[in-house]
């Protein structure tokens, strides 16, 4: 789809960095041993996030080609990016964490 669509060349080192992703998520999920079970709306979410953050480089790469200030895609990005947080349910979220394995990200 990246080729056709946004002439994007396919290498090896990007086909191995999506394999590397996918089995990284799956180890992180915990479907591999058992623990999690996969649902629709997570999946659909979690492919949607993915996809989003792999064509903001190609878009930004297209914009800064056709020699648009480069302010301008951070303005847009971020606009989205306030959309997309202002339809977000952050008390679930907050709700969901557990902050005592916080500590590992510190």
């Amino acid at each position: 789809m990246l080729k056709i669509i946004f002439k994007e060349k396919i290498t090896g080192r990007k086909f191995a960095s999506l394999i590397l992703i996918i089995s990284g998520c799956m180890c992180a999920s915990g479907v591999l041993i058992g623990n999690q079970y996969i649902n629709l709306i997570g999946f659909v979410f979690g492919l949607g996030a993915g996809l989003s953050n792999a064509l903001y480089s190609v878009f930004t790469r297209m914009v800064l080609n056709r020699r648009y200030f480069p302010y301008l895609c951070t303005f847009y990005s971020s606009l989205f990016c306030s959309l997309g947080a202002a339809f977000a349910d952050f008390q679930h979220f907050v709700t969901g964490i557990d902050w005592k394995s916080l500590i590992f990200f510190a």
